[in-house]
């Protein structure tokens, strides 16, 4: 709501521009249009941002306004904008060292219990307290979302919503066992479907969370919520300052790290570990699985892969300059 509130009272906000407060909206022109996403433009460079987000909010806003005004001028048609380009910047996310490291520490957080296979009553036994999110049980819960989200590339909105009854194990056609998830709900009108495990320690680690937590909410089942609103409670706070401690706890840099960063970890650690899921014989069902898109996958993550693997291999390749070393000097 607050956004709301900047997008048409702030600095640069529509409210406050000429052409929203003296004209008649048959008389705004492409030109005013112009100039306000200018100005846009100008005070978010000030503010050390490229702006594209924030005039993509505008844009959406003054279309609504477009259309709500139609009622009352039948005629009426939204003028056209300047060009906003989409610019695509690599997604944070940890590195398999610091992935290593965070997980390391969520489970030292929890004494060691996070390692354990404990029964629900063990589970519900560990050290907790209402007034110091930083206890045993905690760090038990967060190191349970971490390999969750490691397994199943779920997104930020579903870590309040996670329930035990999700996860089912079933037979490979080899015989094998696997515990797939069946998302109950995924974003918009994307179709339902089982999500499976790519990793082969997912059996073992899931096994372990749904002994603990055999029913109802996986992700800190004491956080209150109702099934339809559980984005309404505190989860994704709680998630995301537990979360930034074991990241200071690691040595991790917590610039841009929220709950999201780890699906993208999830992504990009996979695709780096094993490439071939990023052909195009393996791209759409590993975008399938994690009910996303092959050009999401392209555009977000294998542009920037192949891009640090090719500088690696010109760097091993390309012989240095005779003149850019340094001499020794023998004394």
């Amino acid at each position: 709501m607050s956004d709301k509130r900047n997008l048409w009272n702030g600095t640069t906000g529509v409210g406050v521009q000429p052409w929203a407060t003296v004209k008649s909206i048959q008389a705004i022109t492409s030109n005013d249009f112009l100039e306000f996403f200018r100005l846009v433009r100008e005070n978010c460079e000030a503010k050390g941002n490229s702006g594209e987000e924030t005039k993509r909010q505008y844009k959406t806003l003054i279309r609504n306004l477009f259309k709500e005004a139609k009622s009352d001028f039948p005629a009426l048609s939204c003028p056209e904008f300047p060009v906003i380009k989409k610019s695509v910047r690599q997604k944070r996310h940890f590195t398999h060292q610091e992935w290593d490291q965070l997980v390391r520490v969520a489970a030292e957080l929890s004494g060691g219990s996070a390692r354990r296979s404990l029964t629900a009553e063990e589970y519900l036994g560990l050290p907790w307290t209402l007034t110091n999110r930083q206890n045993f049980r905690n760090w038990v819960d967060l190191y349970d979302a971490l390999h969750l989200e490691w397994f199943y590339y779920l997104r930020s909105e579903d870590a309040p919503r996670l329930r035990s009854e999700w996860f089912s194990e079933q037979m490979t056609d080899e015989g094998e066992p696997q515990v797939i998830c069946f998302l109950e709900k995924t974003k918009g009108d994307r179709d339902k479907h089982d999500t499976y495990a790519f990793r082969p320690d997912a059996l073992e680690n899931v096994r372990r969370i749904l002994k603990r937590k055999p029913k109802g909410w996986l992700n800190f089942p004491h956080i209150k919520r109702e099934i339809g609103s559980e984005n309404e409670s505190n989860v994704g706070e709680t998630i995301n300052f537990l979360l930034k401690k074991a990241c200071e706890k690691a040595g991790i840099s917590t610039k841009g790290i929220d709950w999201t960063t780890c699906r993208h970890t999830a992504f990009r650690m996979t695709l780096e570990d094993f490439p071939e899921l990023g052909t195009s014989k393996y791209i759409r069902d590993f975008a399938d699985n994690g009910h996303t898109s092959p050009p999401m996958l392209e555009e977000r993550y294998l542009r920037f892969i192949q891009r640090e693997e090719t500088a690696a291999r010109a760097r091993a390749a390309i012989q240095p300059g005779k003149w850019s070393l340094v001499k020794r000097v023998s004394l």
